[in-house]
């Protein structure tokens, strides 16, 4: 077996037996990451997938590059917005807003990370799919994989997959 850190791709460790690969993480990433002085705005800067820190009202905090580039918007156009305004939920736009139409209710993203937030579980791979409008005001039912995990006081939106 060998064992390769999952974040420096250092190999750790070669025990005799079949070539298997699994991961964990070397001694210098493991003191980078907990010794290393640093906001979780810089930390997720670190993750190649988009990441949202949504806080308690589930309004966004922040956002990756790669989020930032996922939903075509500047960090200033995502803060304190909630999820369905960032990724131009049609039910967004109604009268009632984000979180407050009957169609919220079952909104997967919205449930994930009230669920995070609420019980400390995080979630993983959760499929959901929205109504969203195009820049050229063309609706489509976009597919969203996402993840969720709390962190102190916040939920990190990560989407793993959108189309």
């Amino acid at each position: 077996m060998i064992r390769i850190c999952a974040w420096c791709d250092k190999v750790i460790e070669i025990a005799d037996g079949d070539n298997i690969v699994t991961h964990g993480i070397c001694k210098s990433c493991i003191e980078y990451f907990t010794l290393t002085p640093r906001s979780l705005q810089d930390l997720i800067e670190e993750i190649d997938k988009p990441i949202l820190i949504i806080n308690s009202e589930g309004r966004a905090q922040g956002a990756n590059r790669a989020a930032v580039i996922a939903v075509d918007k500047n960090l200033e156009e995502i803060k304190n917005k909630l999820g369905g305004e960032i990724i131009e939920c049609i039910h967004s736009k109604t009268p009632e807003g984000c979180g407050k139409t009957i169609h919220c209710t079952g909104c997967a993203i919205r449930k994930s990370v009230m669920e995070t937030l609420q019980t400390g579980k995080s979630m993983k791979g959760i499929v959901a799919y929205q109504q969203t409008q195009d820049k050229d005001k063309k609706i489509k039912t976009t597919m969203f994989k996402i993840s969720t995990e709390k962190v102190g006081d916040s939920v990190l939106l990560q989407i793993d997959e959108s189309k």
